[in-house]
């Protein structure tokens, strides 16, 4: 798996979006707003401001909080010690 990865995804992360430039994005939250940019018409974000502010808002919240939730996951910790 290692190896796949690091040819679709430097980073070795899932989700990942590998643009038609080649370009890699590798963030849930980044995929969003990329995708949202190149498909306006699909409408990822409310269209309210404050409300689209808040979705914003708390999607940082939840991704900023991964890395506090893999370092507590014992299988994540002990991969990633190799």
């Amino acid at each position: 798996m290692t190896a796949v990865m690091a040819h679709r995804a430097p980073a070795k992360l899932v989700p990942t979006l590998r643009m038609p430039d080649g370009t890699v994005v590798g963030e849930s939250l980044a995929i969003v707003e990329i995708l949202a940019e190149l498909h306006p018409d699909i409408a990822m974000w409310p269209s309210d401001p404050a409300s689209r502010a808040t979705a914003r808002w708390l999607c940082a919240e939840m991704v900023s909080s991964f890395g506090e939730l893999r370092g507590q996951c014992p299988s994540y910790r002990r991969r990633n010690l190799r």
